[in-house]
């Protein structure tokens, strides 16, 4: 037999971390590009396709 997992004990941990950081008792450690890399990516995305139209329309 699989030893069962001990789903109590990770939910309530869950809950209490997610009260703390309601209340701002935990902080954000991370990084600018970690904690806003899904807003930058799509920028430079767009940066890029845009500068390489722009050059081939320039020819």
């Amino acid at each position: 037999m699989a030893p069962i997992p001990d789903t109590t004990s990770f939910i309530q941990k869950m809950e209490m971390e997610r009260e703390a950081r309601e209340r701002g008792e935990i902080r954000d450690n991370r990084g600018f590009f970690a904690k806003y890399w899904m807003y930058i990516v799509p920028v430079v995305l767009l940066l890029f396709i845009s500068g390489a139209t722009n050059q081939d329309a320039s020819k």
